[in-house]
């Protein structure tokens, strides 16, 4: 199995979830890809992310997924990738899902709208991905 099949990472996520009993959601995950968004990078053995698998905010679009904008209620189905997505992908990055994100990014700490919100495994005193 490839590092970057959706399968592999379903089982690396399950497995955090069974060690951390939080759910994909708390850790920061909006959704993974049915298929991975394969990388554009012509020679993968120099791309410097050639086959990691990498989530994108829930803010950035990926040509035939959707897109929140950290609301439901904002859903988009991309019909092309964005800047940001397009440089990823050219540097190798197989993008496998989407990581919760803010509503429209607009504050520094990330509380999406109708979902749970991450929270860090080390401890309830902590920001997700930072520190208080």
């Amino acid at each position: 199995m490839c590092a970057h099949d959706t399968a592999t990472v379903r089982d690396r996520l399950a497995t955090v979830s069974a060690r951390t009993g939080l759910s994909p959601a708390e850790l920061g995950v909006a959704r993974l890809y049915p298929d991975p968004a394969p990388p554009t990078v012509t020679d993968s053995g120099t791309a410097p992310l050639a086959g990691v698998p990498v989530l994108v905010k829930d803010l950035n679009l990926v040509a035939g997924e959707v897109t929140t904008y950290g609301s439901a209620a904002h859903a988009v189905h991309a019909t092309a990738d964005d800047a940001a997505v397009r440089a990823l992908r050219a540097t190798g990055a197989v993008l496998v899902g989407a990581s919760s994100a803010a509503e429209f990014g607009a504050t520094a700490y990330t509380e999406p709208v109708g979902t749970p919100w991450p929270v860090n495994p080390l401890g309830a005193g902590y920001m997700p991905g930072a520190q208080r």
